[in-house]
């Protein structure tokens, strides 16, 4: 009996090591790198990016909040995610509450970034200049909000 139990024992010890070095060497062999799908597009002109047709999918024209470090010539484009343009104003707003203003700030830019015309991040935004005395950026913002929804709650 205590041979059989020695036995199992041995034959469960050497399967998952034998498994895995068989099927280590065999699936190798089968593994290809993972390549991006190709979507069909029309043909684009020599020099144009592809950044310029997800800014005709989500309508508008590129902005100065489009760009990276404000330079004119060099254009960022982030993928328009009102997911996390939510979760980064729930965010922004708990900072908010902390009177953490910096951390908020940067929170509500971030949420612009991924959804440049939400009328919750640009109130939240100018709130917060506002509380750190940037009344100028402020006033933009709270302008900016009445163009996104006139007839808001804070209209």
């Amino acid at each position: 009996m205590k041979s059989v139990f020695v036995f199992v024992v041995l034959i469960f010890a050497y399967f998952p090591f034998a498994w895995a070095q068989q099927t280590s060497t065999d699936d190798q062999a089968h593994i290809e790198p993972r390549r991006p799908i190709k979507e069909k597009k029309e043909a684009q002109p020599q020099g144009e990016s592809s950044s310029r047709d997800s800014l005709l999918v989500h309508g508008g024209t590129p902005s100065a909040s489009d760009t990276v470090g404000g330079e004119a010539g060099v254009q960022e484009m982030l993928p328009w995610d009102p997911h996390k343009a939510a979760k980064d104003i729930e965010v922004a707003q708990f900072y908010l509450k902390r009177k953490n203003y910096r951390a908020a700030l940067d929170r509500f830019k971030e949420a612009l970034l991924y959804k440049p015309r939400d009328a919750e991040a640009l109130y939240g935004l100018a709130i917060t200049e506002e509380k750190m005395d940037l009344r100028e950026q402020a006033y933009k913002n709270y302008q900016a909000y009445l163009e996104v929804f006139p007839g808001g709650p804070y209209a």
